[in-house]
C-alpha cells in the first residue's frame, strides 16, 4: 500500500482546523504521514494543534507567504509516496475513506476522486463533483479545475516539475496541473471515491476576481505568446463557461468540445 502523506495548512481558522482534525484523527486506517502548517495563527490554532500532537508527524506556526508557501513547506517535508492536501475547513467525508482509497490500485502521477462542494449555511451545495470527462484537457481544466482536495499527487511530481508557484495568490494548484498534465503529459487517474468536502467559503471560491487575473497569468506563461494573445477569443469567458456547464451533455457542443481538444494537440505537439 502507497503511503501517503496529508498535509493540511492553516491561518487563524481554529473551528474549520478543529473539524479538519477530527476527520482525520478518526479514519479507520491510521498509517499515514499528517504533517501541519500553521501561518503564525493568533485565533487559538497553536493550541488545538499542540493538543492533537501524538497524532502529527511534523507541524510548524511561523509566518510565510501565503497558502501555497504553507503547501510548499508541507510538500518539502513530506516523504510518502503520495501527497494529499486536506486544509483547515476541508474535512474527509467518512471515516473509511481513507481505507478505501490505499485499498485501491494507484497508478497515476494524479489520481482523482470527487468532492462534495459546502458551505456552513447551506451544507452540501453540490454533490460527488469530479471532471465530467476521462481525459482531461486544457479546455476541461479551464472549465472545471482540477481540486486539490480531490487529488492525490505523486510525491516526486514536485521534485521534476517544481513546486507551486505561491506568487500565483489563488491558482498555484491550478497552473501546477496545467503544467504537469496539459504540457509534461503526465498521467491521471480517476477513481470512482467521493473524498472530501470542501468548504467553498475559502478564498478561491470568493475572491472570484483575483482567480480570473491569475487565471489569465497562467496562459501568458504557459502558453505560446501567438496562442496567449487570441486564447479568450477560443474559450469563453471565465463565468459564460459557468452558465453554459449544462450544455456540455449535449452531442452538439461535447463535438465543439472535441474540436477544441483537437486544436489543443497541434497547438502543444
Amino acid at each position: 500500500m502507497p503511503k501517503i502523506s496529508i498535509i493540511t495548512v492553516n491561518k487563524d481558522n481554529a473551528v474549520g482546523l478543529k473539524k479538519t482534525i477530527d476527520s482525520i484523527v478518526n479514519q479507520t486506517y491510521t498509517d499515514y504521514e499528517w504533517i501541519v502548517i500553521d501561518a503564525a495563527s493568533k485565533d487559538g490554532s497553536v493550541d488545538l494543534i499542540k493538543q492533537y500532537a501524538p497524532h502529527i508527524s511534523y507541524w510548524v506556526s511561523e509566518p510565510d507567504g501565503g497558502i501555497y508557501a504553507g503547501m510548499n513547506k508541507g510538500i518539502m517535508k513530506a516523504t510518502g509516496e503520495y501527497v494529499y492536501f486536506l486544509n483547515s475547513g476541508d474535512s474527509f467525508v467518512n471515516n473509511e475513506v481513507l481505507q478505501s482509497i490505499v485499498d485501491l490500485s494507484l497508478l497515476g502521477d494524479v489520481v482523482l476522486g470527487k468532492i462534495n462542494i459546502c458551505s456552513d449555511e447551506k451544507g452540501i451545495i453540490k454533490k460527488d463533483y469530479s471532471i465530467p470527462f476521462p481525459d482531461l484537457t486544457l479546455f476541461s481544466l479551464y472549465l472545471y479545475g482540477v481540486p486539490h482536495q480531490a487529488s492525490l499527487i505523486k510525491r516526486q511530481l514536485f521534485d521534476e516539475c517544481g513546486l507551486y508557484d505561491y506568487t500565483c495568490k489563488i491558482n498555484a494548484d491550478w497552473k501546477f496541473f496545467a503544467e504537469v498534465l496539459i504540457l509534461r503529459n503526465k498521467t491521471l487517474q480517476h477513481i470512482p471515491i467521493t473524498i472530501a468536502n470542501y468548504d467553498a467559503t475559502g478564498i478561491s471560491s470568493v475572491n472570484k476576481q483575483q482567480l480570473l487575473h491569475d487565471r489569465q497569468e497562467v496562459f501568458n506563461d504557459l502558453i505560446p505568446e501567438r496562442i496567449g494573445k487570441d486564447y479568450n477569443k477560443v474559450f469563453p469567458h471565465y463565468y459564460e463557461v459557468y452558465r453554459l456547464e449544462w450544455l456540455l451533455k449535449h452531442p452538439l457542443l461535447y463535438k465543439l468540445y472535441r474540436i477544441i481538444t483537437s486544436l489543443e494537440m497541434r497547438i502543444f505537439k
